[in-house]
């Protein structure tokens, strides 16, 4: 019997998003370690370019006339909620973000739960944290925890004395962002803070080039989201040299070392520590030293030759479990064992 060929749907955005990068990662993997792997696209001729790839990209079209749907693989995303059924072959849902996924399913007036679909057979989680609520809830499913990959030679790390007065920001969770904010304009415009002197630079819809170079540059990161599915951003800017202003809570806590970040909700302490970082900027930066330091050992957590060794064992684990199902067994969901 041939290797089973596995297809990664990727939707058809160049809406910038660290789950995209994730799909494409994952094949570039598994066709460097010998697997059938494809990106499919809806779209004849498409392709992300808002990063770095020549990764192996196919349409929908081509995808059905290659595809052996009762042996072959296709992943979809999280939020595929009742559309499941309509992509072909056995199913692997990649969840990359626990919160998108749940709602969608709860929105969904179909009503259809993509994990007890019969013919999912696994589910992908970007970190332990998403891994374990879905295990919780799918006791029966496979659930592989695969490392997302950070590219440390792109993401250089640089010294913290190098730095720029910038802040560089996510604009997501806009309500946490607005208490901050305003906080820190009203006293730096009564001058009871040094952040006159600084810039703030959002990233938004930038390339890959552009993030890293704002985040080198950045001395602060401010990421106050938490309904992440692991928060890559946070690990991308530690990678830098970047000081990250984040909430120790729900993924978020496997991105920060150990003693860094604020309580979930504690603006006042968001702010003095955004605050504290810049009165030392330029002269008094070697107290924030060690910091830094210890942020770049997380991102080394997050190499690519870490991310190649979870992708390619899940995906092992995945076709041993199948090759080992008795012959006429479909595959999917199962019961607990009681």
């Amino acid at each position: 019997m041939r290797p089973s060929k596995i297809f990664y749907h990727c939707f058809d955005t160049h809406v910038r998003a660290g789950g995209q990068k994730h799909t494409y990662q994952h094949v570039d993997v598994l066709c460097a370690h010998g697997f059938d792997a494809y990106i499919v696209h809806d779209a004849p001729g498409y392709r992300l370019d808002w990063f770095r790839n020549d990764t192996r990209v196919i349409s929908r079209q081509e995808c059905e006339a290659i595809i052996d749907p009762g042996h072959d693989y296709f992943v979809i995303a999280e939020t595929v909620g009742s559309d499941v059924a309509s992509y072909p072959g056995r199913k692997v849902i990649f969840n990359k973000n626990l919160y998108h996924g749940f709602v969608t399913m709860d929105t969904d007036d179909e009503a259809v739960d993509p994990y007890v679909h019969p013919e999912v057979v696994s589910a992908f989680a970007v970190s332990e944290h998403n891994a374990a609520h879905l295990r919780f809830a799918y006791p029966g499913l496979k659930v592989c925890h695969v490392i997302p990959g950070i590219d440390l030679d792109r993401f250089t790390f640089r010294p913290i004395e190098q730095k720029q007065p910038q802040i560089a920001l996510i604009a997501k969770a806009s309500a946490q962002l607005s208490v901050l904010f305003q906080m820190l304009r009203a006293r730096m415009e009564s001058g009871a803070n040094q952040l006159a002197n600084f810039s703030l630079v959002v990233l938004n819809n930038l390339t890959e080039d552009e993030v890293i170079s704002v985040l080198q540059e950045s001395l602060m990161l401010v990421f106050l989201s938490v309904q992440e599915g692991l928060g890559r951003l946070v690990v991308e800017a530690q990678a830098c040299g970047c000081l990250p202003i984040a909430y120790r809570a729900g993924p978020l806590l496997e991105t920060l070392p150990a003693g860094w970040g604020i309580e979930y909700g504690d603006h006042l302490a968001a702010a003095r520590q955004i605050e504290a970082i810049a009165a030392s900027w330029p002269h008094d930066l070697a107290r924030w030293r060690d910091a830094t330091t210890a942020g770049r050992e997380l991102a080394q957590r997050y190499s690519l030759d870490r991310q190649s060794r979870s992708v390619v064992d899940a995906w092992r684990e995945i076709l041993a479990m199948q090759d080992a199902a008795p012959v006429g067994t479909e595959p999917g969901y199962s019961s607990p064992a009681r």
